[in-house]
């Protein structure tokens, strides 16, 4: 059926020519009516547009595919009805490479063919976002030094008047900050240039008429306390002191300088009430004491101090912020230099250098370049979505790419101001409104909802109605913005209540908690979530899937986790989508402490979380006694310590150093054998300090060790398997270290086993992908990996835990509001709404604005005394009204999301306080913009807006509320868990009844006793390598995959059988001289494989051939015997004829008992190898194996690599079509080649 569209959508369909502002409400189609509009402007009118000339910028790459998707169909379905349409079937071919994506990628697409005019090398790469905070890091750092070492007077004052506590932390972080604020603007040189000398008029004009602003808003209070102490019964004692109060802030509003202001504002007091009988007392009072907070509040704020001491400030901050400048100029120079050097951009970089391609600066100042005009000629109109959340670099770009300069206006902007919250990222949600309240520009407003029922439209509609203000946020919630719904195939409510609802439930003071009936506390967090559940089931009842709802806080942080494990403990599955919690998953904690260990064992903390691991599994008790004997007083000691606990050296070390080391070993050598004298009272002394604690059991006693053999033995394997991975770190990749220590360690497999062992196991996987992007950046090695990581950690930029849900498991979400943009959920749960609003960001030293510039508190040098700057008290103020506005829009976000059910949980401390805010804004209209400033969270505004019609029982208010005490859902929770108990004992009851003979008993037990006929099957590797064959081809003990492991496992057993550690009989010797061997087999074969048999020149090419490290390894008489035997005269003719193969590489797939023949499994598995030389004559191949193994028995090597040498035969006479007739080992030990059967 053909859609059909409103008037206000046809009008934004059909738009050609011209600018056009489309302010596109939540839920009103937007995507579809854009869609829609591009498709009508490459079919319809006389002159129709291609896809190559339309730029459409999305927000997200999500939205651009999006996009892209819905024009691929729409499309289509016309070729459907026109298959023979050129023009269509054009526009179908063009859709891949049209210009349809964010403006990032676009700036990229423009820079790449541009690169040559700006001097950019066209190989640069994006740079990882870690990777840049490391290297802003280090340049700041650096920078910071060199000034240190400079002393210059100027850059001493600026640390201290900026610096927090006792270290430069905040400096770094500072410097960031401002460089970050000017590359949100077109021309961040000028801003850094200009920043330091921004006008103080404009901080002062804007905080004198915020200020009138808020005391009209007050009076307006005020004035209502006065009209409700005139009434009949009002409380006209009250008047006298009203009146007062009234004057006193009609005075403020007729005063026009700012200091004169400040003075007379900092003089208001307020008078005590005197006692009334008036049944509306409270009213008035409430209205008066909420003025007197704000006053107050304001009078301990604000403070300006006059004459000179005010010139000294400003003189002093003038300094300080022109160093913060100087410094941040000099690193955005430096930064910009390494990232050259580095052939990196950031994003911030794609966009500033696309305008260095857009425009040109001359003696005549600053225009668009002639490529602008290129590109503005071949667009026909620039289409912008999500508007509101641009900035003024994007501005700048689009101004150049448009023709409106040219007299042909064409850009197209969709957006919704209502749902600008991206202030993090510095968007500019001013752009739109200064557009949307120019009466010349023209726009449409597409305000019809088709996402949700009438119930949530008109809750939506009622708390923005009386909150959404321009002077809180600069939006105004009028009438013409108000959602109408426009859906209308919902099924019908019948007798169900869908209003939204609010849940309140009472959790107590701080601190305070109640059984729960299962022994536990029910705390504020598991009320809520108790609640939640409760909800959840009843919906559950009514039909809805889990997977239909969804939970949204503001803020998940590890209140995401927390919930979903509380949902969990109640029976409903659950699980969060949150950007944080990566780093904070035991098992990558756990992996991240074992890298730090192999990059420096000498890290307490880190190595205790090793040791204390299941990977190692040493016990507190065992850690105490390691540290106990290490005789030192930190809570654990580090590496050195852990050795001499043991009575060894360290690895490398051969007792000492020098004759002081000796001296020592001689001393604590005669005070153990005098420590071993019962007799002896200085001995026994003597050795209690050497072990320093007191009282260790089984330490004392004579003849003893300082520590228990088991445990000195679990520490010596401890030590081993440490040097093991420390010795891999230098060879190997960071990704493949981490696979290393997952596979021989068994730790993959044992969080696997763990409860959410799915997700563990994603989160290890995804480390392996974050060292991968490491590894791809212009860093590396462990060192600076580790460094890395911890930089992301500080910057709380953690990536988020691994995904393993989709959405069509059937699960509830819990993501947060940020997350939910753009996204329509069946039932949406917001909760959490009691979080108090995070105000830390306003009480910095330093605020920065782009318009009103950088401000700072003033320290007096002599006085010690710190003042806040004018420009910082202005800065506050604009930076509070934006961040209400924001908190304002996010809600707004939220609670639009859902199509037919909306639901509000809170908890609250004092149910009864709560409520007395919706009583005070009871039967009142819009609320003031001082009443809005004084919530302190959503739940505040939810209250003030509801007022009471939230109240009054029965009412039919868009919002019905609901409250509980804690002891109502402890009950509940009783109920249930007696309600499962009877279920279980039902069911005991009705299984003892059964029949064992009952068929239909017997049919369930066959279909619950089933096993997999081929489960053996299901636990092999993918792939084998011939190197891993054993002997006469037995299957190894890894040729299956290892099944999950038991804590009793850890640490010393599984390491043995892994490989990570050695055994105890001597195993330890044989490994260290494993090594050294492995690498002289590689150097053997990496000079047979280069060897030039037509050069000769015998083993005099080694040294060209070889590193000097690898050359050590070989020994040249034995490699020219080889050469000078019968078999390397024959390489020498196969070379000469070009019949010799060397390091030739093959994969087969073949039947795992081909591999196997005892195993029976007949499933294909893949057999990989590389054969190490092979030559050919008229009679066939000789295939030759080198062997570098010490042994002087032919039979030995026969027995060893007889099935290696098979499986090679075989598959070089599948790959070649030739037979193999000889199977040769050349061994450089015995001197002579060995023929095979």
């Amino acid at each position: 059926m053909e859609r059909v569209w409103t008037e206000e959508q046809e009008r934004v369909i059909s738009h050609r020519g011209g600018n056009l502002l489309v302010a596109a409400a939540a839920g009103s189609g937007k995507t579809a009516v854009l869609v829609e509009h591009v498709i009508s402007l490459l079919t319809e009118g006389e002159k129709p547009a291609s896809l190559s000339e339309l730029l459409i910028m999305t927000f997200t790459e999500s939205a651009a595919a999006e996009m892209k998707e819905r024009i691929r169909l729409s499309l289509e379905e016309r070729l459907r009805k026109d298959p023979e349409n050129g023009r269509l079937i054009r526009e179908a071919g063009n859709l891949q490479n049209a210009n349809i994506s964010t403006i990032d990628s676009f700036c990229r697409r423009l820079i790449l063919e541009n690169y040559a005019s700006i001097d950019l090398d066209p190989s640069f790469r994006v740079g990882e976002e870690g990777e840049l905070r490391l290297l802003r890091s280090d340049l700041v750092t650096e920078l910071l030094e060199e000034h240190y070492e400079s002393c210059d007077p100027g850059y001493l004052r600026f640390l201290e008047n900026f610096t927090r506590g006792k270290d430069d932390a905040g400096i770094e972080e500072l410097i960031l900050k401002v460089y970050e604020y000017s590359e949100a603007t077109p021309w961040p040189e000028d801003y850094l240039r200009d920043a330091e000398g921004k006008d103080l008029s404009l901080s002062e004009d804007y905080l004198l008429q915020s200020l009138k602003s808020r005391m009209e808003d007050l009076l307006s209070e005020l004035e209502e306390a006065l009209s409700i102490a005139v009434e009949e019964d009002g409380p006209g004692e009250y008047l006298p002191m009203l009146e007062e109060d009234v004057r006193a802030l009609k005075k403020l509003s007729g005063i026009s300088e700012l200091p004169l202001f400040l003075s007379e504002l900092s003089e208001i007091s307020f008078l005590r009430l005197k006692a009334t009988k008036s049944p509306k007392k409270e009213a008035a009072a409430g209205l008066r004491n909420g003025v007197k907070k704000e006053i107050q509040k304001l009078q301990g704020r604000l403070f300006l101090p006059g004459g000179a001491e005010r010139e000294a400030m400003q003189e002093g901050l003038s300094e300080s912020i022109h160093v913060l400048l100087s410094l941040t100029a000099e690193f955005r120079e430096r930064f910009a230099s390494e990232k050259k050097r580095r052939k990196i951009l950031d994003f911030s970089d794609l966009e500033h250098r696309a305008l260095e391609i857009l425009y040109i600066e001359d003696e005549e100042g600053r225009r668009p370049s002639p490529a602008a005009d290129e590109y503005a000629r071949q667009f026909r109109e620039i289409l912008i979505d999500e508007y509101q959340d641009s900035n003024f670099v994007q501005e700048e770009l689009v101004k150049a790419l448009s023709a409106e300069r040219f007299g042909r206006p064409d850009v197209f902007q969709v957006g919704d101001v209502k749902q600008s919250i991206y202030s993090f990222r510095l968007a500019r949600p001013d752009l739109f409104l200064g557009k949307y309240r120019d009466s010349q520009y023209p726009k449409v407003e597409l305000s019809k909802n088709f996402r949700s029922r009438e119930e949530v439209l008109r809750s939506v509609n009622q708390l923005f109605f009386r909150l959404m203000r321009a002077e809180v946020g600069g939006v105004d919630y009028m009438e013409e913005a108000s959602l109408r719904a426009g859906r209308s195939d919902f099924p019908p409510a019948g007798e169900r209540d869908l209003r939204t609802e609010l849940l309140l439930v009472e959790s107590g003071a701080a601190g305070e908690e109640e059984e729960d009936g299962e022994g536990g506390a029910l705390g504020k967090s598991e009320a809520e979530a108790r609640l939640i559940a409760g909800r959840i089931r009843s919906l559950r009842e009514e039909g809805y899937r889990y997977r239909d709802i969804v939970i949204l806080l503001r803020s998940p942080g590890s209140w995401a986790d927390e919930l979903t494990e509380l949902l969990g403990n109640a029976g409903i599955p659950a699980y969060s989508i949150s950007g944080t919690g990566f780093f904070r998953a035991v098992e990558v904690e756990i992996i991240l402490a074992f890298l730090a260990v192999i990059d420096n064992p000498r890290q307490s903390i880190p190595l205790a979380s090793l040791m204390h691991s299941p990977i190692y599994g040493f016990s507190d008790e065992e850690l105490a006694r390691i540290a106990a004997a290490g005789g030192i007083e930190r809570s654990f000691p580090g590496e050195e310590e852990l050795y001499k606990s043991a009575g060894e050296s360290l690895p490398g070390e051969k007792g000492g150093t020098g004759e002081e080391d000796s001296a020592e070993e001689e001393r604590e050598a005669e005070e153990r054998r005098v420590g071993t004298d019962s007799g002896s009272a200085e001995g026994e002394r003597k050795s209690e300090e050497r072990r320093g604690e007191e009282g260790i059991e089984g330490a004392e006693e004579e003849g003893k060790r300082i520590l228990p053999e088991e445990l000195s033995r679990k520490l010596r394997l401890f030590r081993e398997s440490l040097d093991h991975y420390r010795e891999l770190s230098r060879v190997l990749s960071i990704h493949e270290l981490l696979y290393r220590i997952y596979e021989e360690s068994g730790y993959y497999h044992y969080v696997s086993a763990m409860p959410g062992g799915r997700k563990r196991r994603a989160n290890l996987d995804q480390l392996i992908d974050s060292a991968l992007s490491f590894e791809a950046s212009s860093y590396g090695g462990l060192f600076d990996y580790i460094r890395y990581i911890e930089r992301l950690r500080k910057e709380d930029a953690d990536q988020g835990e691994a995904a393993i849900y989709s959405e069509q498991d059937d699960l509830v979400r819990i993501l947060s509001v940020h997350r939910s943009k753009g996204l329509q959920f069946p039932v949406v749960i917001l909760s959490g709404l009691n979080k108090r609003f995070n105000k830390r960001n306003l009480s910095g030293k330093v605020l920065i604005d782009p318009d009103l510039g950088i401000g700072a508190d003033y320290i007096d040098p002599e006085k010690r005394i710190r003042y806040p700057s004018l420009q910082r008290m202005a800065i506050r103020e604009k930076q509070e009204n934006e961040q209400l506005g924001e908190e304002l829009r996010v809600l707004y976000v939220a609670m639009t999301r859902a199509e037919q059910r909306l639901i509000m949980t809170a908890s609250v401390t004092d149910m009864e306080k709560s409520v007395k805010k919706a009583e005070e804004a009871a039967g009142r209209g819009r609320l003031s913009a001082g009443r809005i400033r004084s919530a302190s969270s959503m739940l505040d505004w939810i209250l003030m807006a509801g007022g009471d019609s939230l109240l009054r029982s029965g009412s039919s208010g868009a919002i019905r509320l609901n409250s509980f005490a804690r002891g109502e859902l402890i009950e509940s929770g009783k109920e249930l868990l007696r309600r499962s108990v009877r279920l279980s004992s039902e069911l005991t009851e009705a299984l003892s009844s059964l029949d064992p003979e009952d068929a239909e008993l017997q049919r369930f037990i066959r279909r619950f006793d089933f096993r997999y006929p081929h489960e053996d099957a299901t636990k092999l590797f993918p792939k084998y390598s011939v190197s891993e064959i054993g002997e006469s081809g037995e299957k190894p003990a890894e040729a299956v995959l290892p099944a999950p492991l038991e804590r009793s496992d850890f640490p010393s057993d599984t390491l043995r059988e892994a490989g990570v550690l050695p055994s105890e009989n001597g195993g330890g010797e044989k490994e260290n001289e494993k090594t050294p061997g492995a690498r002289r087999g590689d150097a053997y074969h990496r000079a047979l494989s280069r060897y030039d048999y037509l050069a000769g020149g015998g083993s005099g090419q080694l040294r060209a051939l070889l590193t000097e490290e690898e050359y050590a390894l070989i020994d040249p008489e034995s490699f020219q015997h080889f050469l000078d035997s019968e078999l390397g005269r024959e390489f020498r003719e196969a070379a000469e004829k070009g019949m010799l193969f060397r390091e030739q590489r093959f994969m087969k797939q073949v039947p795992f008992s081909y591999l196997f023949p005892e195993s029976g499994i007949t499933e294909p598995v893949l057999l990989q190898g590389v054969i190490d030389a092979f030559f050919l004559s008229e009679k066939g191949i000789t295939l030759v194996d080198y062997k570098t193994d010490r042994t002087k028995s032919e039979e030995i090597l026969r027995r060893r690599y007889e099935r290696q040498l098979s499986l090679y035969a075989d598959a070089l006479c599948g790959i070649t079509g030739y037979s193999v007739r000889r199977k040769l080992i050349y061994s450089f030990s015995l001197g002579r080649a060995i023929e095979l059967p």
